[in-house]
């Protein structure tokens, strides 16, 4: 079963979070942080291991009508092990955080492993450090898109073409290794939208092609912009 389905149904298994805290860029390493060990063992995820640590992030909401979230993530500093990388890496000001989230059937050590069933990642970065102490460390997250300099669109919008790249079929399978289009069921369509074997199968690229393959009340992952009207001029 795909996350997508996982997450339409009323009752599902553990979410699990997972945090990459990426400090290359002040000169520091990069981090994997779970909040609760995994069968007791750290947490194993697309052959990466995160580091068992009591944390938690909050307000990571995003909302239609206010502003862009701005999560607080709160990590435990009993042992100490913070202190000395914020003393020397600036607070980690500017560090880049990925929280990612699944579901415990695709750990590496779950029932039914797989790295693709993800739920979209969020990127956010340390915008500053709000408390330490001996017990914990507390920083203000802001998200990558608001920040100084960036601006939207980052790419053409396309109001009825989806961009995501589809599987391939090679070798008498499908070939998911550039794939960013989360579909991998076995209905199958040609560029027409009509029901084919699956050599043919290739998508659209518009909503209707989505909607056959992941239906017509789901959420669909279209990574278009059906939202932008066209201009209309009066005469």
């Amino acid at each position: 079963m795909t996350v997508e389905r996982i997450i339409q149904q009323s009752v599902y298994g553990a979410k699990v979070q997972l945090l990459i805290i990426d400090a290359t860029e002040l000169g520091g390493q990069v981090m994997r942080l779970a909040p609760a060990p995994f069968n007791g063992a750290a947490v194993s995820f697309d052959g990466e291991l995160y580091v068992p640590i009591p944390l938690k992030i909050s307000g990571l909401s995003w909302s239609a009508k206010g502003g862009m979230p701005r999560p607080v993530l709160e990590v435990s500093n009993i042992e100490g092990q913070f202190i000395s990388a914020l003393l020397a890496l600036d607070d980690w000001v500017g560090a880049k955080v990925t929280v990612i989230e699944t579901f415990a059937d695709f750990l590496d050590a779950g029932a039914t492993p797989d790295p693709d069933q993800r739920l979209p990642d969020e990127f956010f970065v340390i915008d500053q450090l709000q408390e330490w102490s001996n017990v914990s460390v507390r920083w203000q997250l802001s998200p990558m898109l608001d920040q100084r300099g960036v601006k939207l669109p980052r790419r053409q919008i396309l109001r009825d073409v989806c961009v995501a790249r589809y599987r391939r079929y090679v070798s008498s399978e499908f070939d998911y290794s550039q794939a960013t289009c989360p579909y991998v069921g076995e209905n199958y369509f040609d560029e027409q939208n009509a029901p084919c074997a699956a050599v043919d199968d290739k998508c659209s690229k518009t909503l209707s092609g989505c909607r056959l393959r992941f239906g017509e009340h789901a959420e669909l992952p279209f990574d278009g912009f059906p939202g932008a009207a066209r201009v209309r001029e009066n005469g």
